[in-house]
């Protein structure tokens, strides 16, 4: 079965300011001089065969960026929905549900992730539909390399649900230093923000 990629898009990306801008946010700069911005490398990244065309979300004022990159890559698309103002990650997941299809597999993708290894990124996609198609709503996380204050943490259970997947215990939102520095010790991945779920 085919994953349906739903590109969320609509950050203001604040934390880069004063490079990003409300009208440019961060995941329409080449960060990392490789001729492509964040959102082209999401866009490239998901033209795979394990796809379906994506539905992409946003907001007004990022239309033209978001169609600049669309064009830039020639990419494919399903929907493209845009929002009059950002209104965060849960009304967009709800909205984007509206124009997919019933048992189908989601796979909800924030547009400024910086992804070295592309081929696992996807085998652990495709491992993350299985078990998302077990009616498991799965969310990826990585090990934190250092604590870090502008990232949310998961805390899991030890025990496996599949091979490689844990239940989670609890979510942090970008904690404080000293908690940072407590997770990281504990082990608590950072949560990427990407979410595998069946309709």
């Amino acid at each position: 079965m085919k994953i349906k990629p739903i590109i969320l898009s609509g950050g203001s990306g604040t934390r880069l300011w004063p490079l990003s801008r409300e009208n440019k946010p961060k995941q329409f700069f080449d960060i990392f001089n490789e001729k492509t911005n964040l959102f082209e490398e999401t866009l490239n990244r998901i033209n795979n065969p394990n796809f379906t065309k994506p539905i992409i979300i946003s907001n007004k004022n990022q239309r033209f960026n978001v169609l600049k990159s669309i064009i830039n890559c020639n990419a494919k698309y399903d929907k493209l929905l845009l929002e009059d103002k950002p209104k965060n990650t849960a009304p967009a997941f709800a909205a984007s549900t509206f124009y997919c299809k019933d048992e189908e597999v989601l796979c909800f993708l924030p547009s400024d992730h910086h992804i070295k290894n592309n081929k696992k990124f996807i085998q652990g996609l495709l491992k993350a539909s299985k078990i998302a198609l077990n009616n498991k709503l799965v969310i990826l996380g990585l090990k934190s390399k250092e604590p870090n204050i502008n990232y949310g943490y998961i805390k899991y259970k030890k025990n496996y649900i599949f091979k490689d997947s844990f239940e989670v215990d609890s979510f942090i939102e970008k904690p404080k230093k000293l908690k940072a520095i407590s997770l990281h010790r504990q082990g608590a991945l950072w949560n990427s923000g990407i979410v595998v779920v069946k309709k």
